[in-house]
């Protein structure tokens, strides 16, 4: 009778270990926070509509940089960023915001999306952004003094497409199975719309359209699967 107790007792002991084994060995899964960072000086073009294309010069100097994050499929981007072009004629906002002049602008915003495709090598993005802007004009002129505006409310939507490098894992930090980790380089296609983007301060409607490119690099690390205990 003992004999068969302690056999029982074994088989149970080693069934046990082998089902917490089988639960260690599950591959790890990407985590659900992530973080990077991305820059694009002076890398887009914009579009003016409008009132605001009879008054500014739609040009190629569109730029932005960012700190970014992310949680599962939400991605939040903390932007600084701003437009600069020429003046085809004055603005009746001061009386020194003279035709020719160098006009400009800086934003810093929230960017919030969602990742509608995340594959191994492209993202897709549909994103809004809310933050503050203000505008600048000077004379094209060595040592000219120039005027900016208050910080105004302002908000875009858009959506940004990512082309992603994945980057390598050491050999001591590779998980069984994985040679690669959420962790790659990436340039992104930033495509977007301010409808309302000069009414304040300026008042001018119409608004404006930019495409930007920049360069990224992101990191999200793997979650192992904690084995479970019987």
């Amino acid at each position: 009778m003992t004999k068969k107790i302690i056999v029982t007792i074994l088989t149970l002991i080693q069934t046990a270990t082998f089902v917490g084994q089988t639960d260690s060995l599950r591959k790890p899964e990407p985590g659900r926070l992530g973080f990077g960072a991305e820059i694009g000086p002076c890398s887009g073009m914009f579009f003016l509509t409008g009132d605001a294309n009879d008054k500014l010069n739609s040009g190629w100097c569109y730029a932005n940089v960012g700190l970014v994050a992310s949680y599962k499929r939400i991605h939040f981007d903390f932007q600084l960023g701003g437009m600069s072009c020429t003046q085809k004629a004055d603005l009746q906002f001061e009386p020194n915001w003279k035709k020719n002049n160098q006009f400009g602008s800086s934003n810093l915003q929230l960017l919030t999306g969602y990742y509608l495709l995340n594959k191994k090598h492209f993202n897709i993005v549909p994103f809004v952004t809310v933050g503050a802007t203000a505008f600048n004009s000077r004379p094209d002129s060595t040592g000219a003094m120039g005027a900016s505006t208050n910080l105004f409310p302002s908000y875009s939507f858009g959506v940004a497409y990512d082309f992603k490098m994945n980057l390598p894992v050491k050999k001591k930090n590779q998980f069984p199975g994985y040679e690669h980790i959420v962790q790659y380089m990436y340039f992104r296609l930033l495509t977007g719309a301010y409808p309302t983007y000069f009414q304040t301060p300026l008042k001018l409607n119409g608004g404006m359209y930019y495409i930007n490119l920049s360069l990224g690099i992101y990191y999200k690390g793997l979650r192992r699967h904690k084995t479970k205990q019987t």
